[in-house]
């Protein structure tokens, strides 16, 4: 019997082949969902950085040099 291995996705057990690079992922479905799941929290966290900017530029919490005073 082959090692297990456990998808970095969707946390599912897989048995790993016995040559090759050890894979991060059952299924190339698995790859899929989690670098959409990665883009999807990027731009998520860049909309509410840039929020929060708009915020303390609009309190007039930032100075000249763009951090916060």
């Amino acid at each position: 019997m082959n090692p297990m291995k456990v998808c970095q996705h969707c946390r599912v057990p897989f048995e790993l082949a016995s040559t090759g690079r050890p894979p991060t992922y059952c299924s190339s479905t698995c790859r899929k969902n989690a670098w959409q799941d990665a883009k999807t929290r990027q731009q998520v966290e860049a909309a509410v950085a840039a929020e929060r900017r708009r915020i303390a530029d609009a309190l007039g919490l930032t100075t000249e040099a763009g951090g916060p005073a």
